[in-house]
């Protein structure tokens, strides 16, 4: 299921995030739970990508920006603090990203650490019906291109 944050590296983001959109919306409802027999993996993938992000690389502590599937996310951490995910635009018609901002500060990739989002704050979509290729290629930390 990652495969589908690998666009991204590769330089085709507006790609992934349509089909990371088409996954959760198609394969995923209240009485169907695709691949749910990996001891929690599916779960995980399918939380995570509902918000709008996931850690494409194992122990790395970056989270891929995917297509989040909720207006509104609201996360109560650990330490107390707050992680509130905003995606403004969002609808079923609008799978694609066109900015993304974390405390109001743009994000000029497709990522965002761990650390930062443990800090509490805002992670803010703004999305779009059309697709919007500015961010770079490695806009990961890394290409495979």
């Amino acid at each position: 299921w990652h495969q589908r944050y690998m666009f991204a590296p590769a330089g085709c983001a507006a790609d992934g995030q349509y089909w990371l959109r088409q996954a959760m919306s198609r394969l995923y409802s209240p009485s169907r739970f695709s691949g749910d027999e990996d001891n929690g993996s599916m779960s995980a993938w399918f939380i995570l990508s509902a918000m709008g992000i996931y850690q494409l690389v194992p122990g790395s502590t970056r989270y891929s920006i995917g297509s989040p599937l909720h207006r509104h996310v609201s996360i109560a951490l650990d330490n107390g603090r707050h992680l509130e995910i905003l995606a403004e635009g969002n609808t079923p018609q609008t799978p694609y990203v066109h900015a993304v901002h974390f405390n109001e500060t743009a994000l000029t990739e497709l990522a965002v650490d761990y650390w930062q989002l443990q800090e509490g704050g805002t992670l803010s979509f703004t999305m779009s019906s059309t697709p919007c290729e500015h961010f770079p290629c490695s806009s990961l930390g890394f290409s495979i291109v």
